[in-house]
């Protein structure tokens, strides 16, 4: 298996980049090693996210100092976000520079050396300069043949964590995003459909959300988008998932807070008094050895860990360990055969994720220090991860006594490495783990929670609100856009009005004094648009 090798380097030392890469491809063609740099960017990618993801999987880093490298503030940070992560650095000096009295650079191993015992000389200084570049390249090979190569099959007997970047780190795979369509409905519009039982989804952040609405269908035949609606000041969502009538609500991060899990979820089951609730999304990983990012975490057990008696320097957890509903936990421990592919290789180097079904850490901390994840797995040796909403969530759910689950894909290891790479293949692996379930047609009849078959218009003598239907809803809109209005609420009142394609000048003008911020300087503005959408 080749090394990785990451190359930061200065545009100015472009001429000295080739050289090095000239030299490298006799390592490169026998496979001894792969390199990267941002040269190979391609254009119209996300280069951040990229470089990122090249970088962590990177097992040596080697940047080609200079002084113009070392002016940059750009590649200064890349050295940094290199030494941050544990990475071997080993600086190439390619011209004269006060290389030594950077803190990260000084005392590192450096190239081209004449000698082992003396200081580098600098690229520029070699007489021929191909010499220079020769012992670079030799030196580069010495550093490789030192990286052991460890096979997944030993990974379990080591006693300690292995670097993530030299054992589990992958580029993730890109994942497509679909257009989705959104029709705005009001609560009352809809009501009789989620009388007949729906499943609540909770998620906690913008990625989650995106992951999970990637993987809804609409839920009425004649409407082929995913029902928007607010009730109560929460922005809920109305869709199929899978085979089931689900309603989807963001939650903020954390189990604290007006705007957290538990009081969402709270408000959530007294609306609409849902068969069970399934919060998912991301998570950290407590043990990088075993876990790989994207494995999917299904909490057997939620472990609060922010309840502790602290007795004379001591301290001691004491929180409850809430239990996941049993039946929930059995659908997803039976589920055969799931498969999730993690990363855009071919069938040799293919990654899968993995369920891991086990304790859950959970706190109102976002954990990034190695340090506190140490001591935190050193209290719970049961845990398989931890995150913040998993709390709330049991608590909710057991004051009002509907069953839960909790499951999350791992997106980092909180161990002061946490990049957002992940984030998006921990989230959509989750999903598509919780996918697989609800796809399956009789699982949830324990939970009263039916397949829910096509609604059409006038089925059951239900009416189903036309899509974009401007004489159909307008009366209801043009009211909840009233009542924005009188709460200040214009951006929510604008975003409603626009359905009904409203194609009046005076519109147009109300609306342009509120894009350009006039409105504010206008005391009678609110009333002035009340006057106008009454006249509709």
């Amino acid at each position: 298996m080749s090394v990785s090798l990451f190359i930061i380097y200065a545009l100015e030392d472009s001429d000295c980049l080739s050289q090095i890469e000239n030299q490298l491809q006799v390592l490169v063609k026998n496979n001894t090693i792969a390199y990267w740099h941002q040269g190979n960017l391609i254009a119209g990618s996300d280069s951040r996210t990229v470089t990122n993801a090249e970088l962590s999987k990177a097992q040596i880093v080697l940047p080609i100092v200079s002084a113009y490298f070392l002016a940059s503030n750009d590649y200064m940070d890349l050295l940094k976000e290199a030494d941050k992560q544990g990475k071997q650095i080993v600086p190439i000096i390619a011209s004269s520079c006060l290389w030594e009295y950077d803190p990260i650079l000084k005392g590192k191993t450096t190239l081209p050396r004449k000698n082992k015992d003396t200081k580098p000389t600098p690229l520029n200084k070699w007489s021929p300069t191909t010499d220079g570049y020769n012992t670079v390249v030799e030196g580069i090979a010495e550093l490789v043949m030192q990286q052991q190569p460890i096979k997944e099959d030993t990974l379990t007997k080591l006693s300690t964590p292995l670097p993530q970047a030299t054992t589990l780190n992958y580029l993730p795979k890109v994942i497509t995003d679909k257009q989705i369509a959104y029709d705005q409905q009001s609560y009352e519009n809809i009501k009789v459909f989620l009388d007949r039982g729906i499943a609540l989804i909770v998620t906690a952040t913008a990625t989650e959300t995106h992951a999970l609405h990637q993987h809804l269908a609409p839920v009425i035949e004649t409407n082929q988008c995913i029902i928007e609606f607010r009730k109560d000041h929460h922005t809920y969502y109305f869709a199929k998932f899978g085979l089931y009538p689900i309603v989807h609500v963001e939650c903020e991060m954390g189990s604290g807070g007006v705007g957290s899990s538990i009081i969402t979820i709270s408000k959530a089951i007294d609306i609409f008094d849902p068969k069970f609730v399934l919060m998912l999304g991301i998570a950290f990983g407590i043990n990088p050895v075993k876990q790989r990012f994207g494995d999917v975490l299904v909490a057997k057990i939620i472990q609060p860990y922010d309840s502790k008696k602290v007795d004379d320097g001591a301290e001691i957890y004491r929180g409850p360990k809430p239990e996941t509903s049993k039946t929930l936990l059995d659908c997803f421990k039976n589920l055969r055969n799931w498969k999730y592919r993690l990363n855009d290789e071919g069938e040799e180097t293919a990654i899968d994720a993995k369920m891991i079904i086990g304790d859950v850490l959970s706190g109102e901390e976002l954990i990034n220090d190695n340090t506190l994840r140490n001591k935190l797995q050193k209290a719970f040796p049961t845990s398989i991860g931890g995150e913040m909403e998993g709390a709330g969530l049991y608590a909710a759910c057991t004051d009002k006594d509907k069953k839960w689950i909790l499951v999350k894909g791992i997106c980092d290891f909180a161990d002061g490495k946490k990049t957002d790479v992940y984030q998006p293949i921990a989230a959509t692996a989750a999903v598509n783990l919780c996918l697989a379930v609800f796809n399956k047609p009789y699982i949830f009849n324990d939970l009263g929670l039916e397949v829910q078959e096509a609604i059409t218009s006038n089925r059951n003598n239900d009416t189903v609100p036309p899509v974009n239907s401007l004489k159909a809803n307008t009366p209801t809109l043009l009211q909840q856009a009233i009542t924005l209005v009188t709460q200040q609420e214009f951006a929510e009142a604008f975003a409603l009005l626009e359905t009904l394609k409203i194609n009046k000048p005076l519109y147009y003008q109300l609306k342009r004094e509120y894009e350009g911020g006039t409105y504010k300087y206008d005391a009678q503005y609110a009333d002035r648009l009340i006057t106008f959408l009454k006249t509709l």
